[in-house]
């Protein structure tokens, strides 16, 4: 079959290659058949330009009508094909200096092992006849291109398996590292969360600390002030001015404190409001700075630290009128002799004249420093 091409042609094969194919022991005997295969007109057998014998069937026909030869064909197709693939590759390989590049690599490796299971198995199956046939068929050069295609993906497979092998394990340390690192981070967030509770807790004491120590030292001034009043009720008018400063206790949030007044406050504020202390109130949103009667003694003005002065009927009737334009506390607030204007002072460095009634813009007096 080793004269027939894989497309069942005629192949020119060398007489030295055909006698590779045979052991030591058979090649005596396999150069008897050919010569007398040649004899009987099946071979020819003719000389190269190099003077080497190259052995090919005699004509075409015999590749159909030699019933052994195409029997064996028949049985072999696959086997064949490959081993004319074999034979040329391991040609070149063999010519080209058996470069491992030109080795069969991927499916066509794999191949190349299926295909030497294969004939092992067959040569096990057939040991009780040397194996002739299976050792015919494939030479020397064939067998050591094959054994050499087979060792190379093997060797591939190793490595492939020893990369795997190393991936697995870097990923497996990666995975241990990253595990470690987890719980490292996971123990981390718990004392971070531990230690902000502790400082929360602590912050709540020391607010509290702080709202307690506010409210008994506003309980204590407003203690004082009590005292200062009862021991002053001979004037009620200080009386009734202390008793004003007191202090509501604010504890944490701003809510006033239910009973933190000093006691019998209320009675007290009450005696100094009726012996007479003032005749009306005229309320401010602001601290009050000064006050002033007008000359005739029918308005008030006054100076607040809401930046205004405002001009007020005595009497405490109507609305009074607001002179605004300074840009600090107002400090002080006077009439002119004849009642028809004002001048007030401020902490803005500048002093206003102003008409009583509040028309018209004021006079603006700058240069203080």
């Amino acid at each position: 079959t080793n004269l027939v091409t894989e497309e069942r042609t005629r192949a020119v094969v060398s007489a030295s290659e055909l006698r590779a194919l045979a052991p030591d022991r058979m090649g005596d005997a396999l150069e008897h058949v050919i010569q007398n295969l040649a004899r009987a007109r099946l071979l020819l057998i003719e000389a190269d330009a190099a003077g080497a014998a190259m052995v090919e069937l005699a004509h075409e026909s015999l590749i159909e009508h030699w019933p052994r030869l195409r029997q064996w064909l028949d049985e072999d197709e696959d086997e064949a094909q490959f081993r004319a693939r074999l034979r040329a590759a391991a040609r070149e390989w063999d010519q080209r200096g058996r470069m491992e590049e030109l080795l069969w690599r991927g499916a066509l490796a794999a191949e190349a092992g299926r295909w030497q299971a294969h004939w092992r198995a067959q040569a096990d199956d057939h040991s009780s006849t040397g194996g002739f046939r299976r050792t015919v068929e494939l030479g020397d050069r064939d067998q050591q291109f094959l054994h050499a295609v087979v060792a190379v993906a093997a060797r591939v497979r190793r490595r492939r398996r020893q990369v795997a092998g190393a991936a697995f394990a870097l990923l497996g340390a990666v995975a241990v590292v990253v595990s470690v690192l987890a719980v490292q981070a996971n123990r981390a967030a718990a004392r971070a969360d531990e230690q902000a509770r502790y400082a929360q807790e602590r912050s709540d004491e020391a607010i509290q600390q702080a709202d307690r120590a506010l409210q008994q030292a506003i309980r204590a001034r407003n203690a004082t002030r009590m005292a200062v009043a009862r021991e002053n009720q001979a004037d009620p008018t200080l009386a009734f001015a202390l008793v004003r400063e007191l202090e509501p206790a604010h504890p944490r949030g701003g809510q006033a404190a239910p009973n933190t007044a000093p006691g019998r406050w209320r009675e007290l504020a009450q005696w100094a409001m009726h012996q007479g202390v003032a005749r009306m109130v005229l309320e401010h949103p602001d601290t009050v700075e000064s006050a002033a009667f007008s000359p005739d003694g029918t308005r008030i003005v006054t100076a607040s630290s809401d930046n205004a002065a405002r001009v007020w009927n005595a009497d405490g009737s109507g609305q009074p009128v607001v002179l605004r334009g300074h840009l600090g506390t107002v400090r002080s607030a006077a009439f002119s002799r004849d009642g028809t204007r004002i001048v007030t002072a401020s902490s803005d460095q500048t002093a206003r004249v102003w008409n009583a009634d509040g028309s018209g813009q004021p006079v603006v007096l700058r240069g203080h420093l």
